[in-house]
């Protein structure tokens, strides 16, 4: 029962994450805003902090627009 909690939990958020990618590929120019946007933030640095995540406004829009049209539960 814990593993199928488990692999129900993982399998939702990596559909979400390939709908967040598939939606980002079909717009190319909110692509290119998310990516400067995180070049902005982020920097060189390789990795982001859970401090950076506030100052990524446009990011968290697009996980807002995925989240609404493909919700993970019915």
């Amino acid at each position: 029962l814990t593993q199928d909690l488990f692999i129900a939990g993982s399998d939702t958020s990596a559909a979400t994450f390939e709908w967040a990618m598939a939606e980002l590929l079909q717009n190319p120019s909110s692509m290119a805003k998310a990516r400067e946007e995180l070049a902005q933030v982020i920097g060189s640095r390789s990795e982001i902090e859970e401090s950076d995540i506030g100052q990524l406004k446009y990011l968290q829009a697009i996980v807002k627009e995925v989240f609404r049209l493909h919700p993970p539960a019915p």
